[in-house]
């Protein structure tokens, strides 16, 4: 599972919960962000984004007016980095039928049933979509005026992975088909199902970490990175310094893992998890 979070400030400081349940962190309200990314969040330009049925834009407002048969979108695609966390703030200022939202890649916002200004929501773009988008749903009925998307600049404490270069195996506990030598990590493809090398007990509860993994070799399968059964996306070819945002869940699931599926051969010459603070 990738990390995905929403906050909806309220008071003058709030709580980040993930998508799954769970208290990841208590923030302040002035958290690190860097500038604007979207080139029009007062919707002064029509042709920098793509419509979906229903959308106009006109005197500054993007409209859904209800003709949509479906979900549909106003969007800037290809605008995000992937897997990686940003502040979004929108104002919808009518909304007169259906639920409206705000989303980064694949971080959805909550759906908003009354209009709301500058609702401020912290979503992760995971992998499967770059696109900066407004969704009205197949009733929806309402206007946007302010969009606003500013990457969080995230800060990450020291480095808890006590063997992050595999030169010590006594520290893991071994699943089938994995080994250490020469300050690497292998899978040999004997398993007979996902098989993972891990540290148990390492990390705390229902906290947002940052893993940085390094495949240098995959031959066959897949391999990814987790904590407990909160897991990161599979890869299907070496990787260098992947950085994915993972939280860890209750007891037990507090350890560290690297994974392959059934078929995986590969190899792993780096693993760091660091817990992420947001200032």
């Amino acid at each position: 599972m990738v990390y995905r979070l929403t906050m909806v400030p309220r008071r003058p400081t709030g709580r980040v919960v993930s998508r799954h349940g769970g208290l990841i962190s208590n923030i302040y309200p002035h958290i690190g962000l860097g500038p604007e990314l979207n080139p029009d969040p007062f919707f002064n330009d029509p042709g920098v984004w793509t419509f979906g049925d229903g959308w106009t834009i006109a005197q500054n407002t993007a409209k859904v007016d209800g003709s949509q048969t479906g979900t549909s979108h106003i969007q800037i695609l290809d605008l995000l980095e992937f897997n990686t966390l940003y502040q979004m703030m929108i104002t919808f200022p009518a909304i007169s039928a259906g639920r409206m939202r705000q989303a980064a890649g694949a971080g959805s916002g909550v759906y908003q049933l009354v209009p709301v200004v500058r609702l401020t929501e912290l979503l992760n773009t995971e992998d499967s979509s770059l696109s900066l988008r407004c969704t009205g749903d197949i009733d929806g009925i309402g206007d946007c005026t302010f969009f606003s998307c500013r990457k969080v600049l995230t800060q990450v404490g020291p480095e808890l992975n006590p063997d992050p270069f595999f030169g010590n195996p006594g520290l893991w506990t071994f699943g089938d088909g994995w080994s250490i030598e020469n300050n690497t990590a292998k899978i040999s493809g004997v398993q007979v199902a996902d098989s993972h090398l891990r540290i148990e007990n390492l990390l705390e509860p229902n906290t947002l970490y940052q893993l940085v993994v390094t495949f240098s070799v995959l031959t066959a399968g897949q391999m990814r990175q987790g904590i407990g059964g909160h897991l990161g996306e599979w890869q299907a070819t070496a990787v260098t310094n992947l950085t994915e945002f993972l939280t860890s869940g209750g007891d037990p699931e507090t350890e560290l893992r690297i994974s392959g599926n059934v078929n995986a051969v590969g190899e792993c010459t780096f693993l760091s998890v660091k817990k992420v603070r947001l200032p």
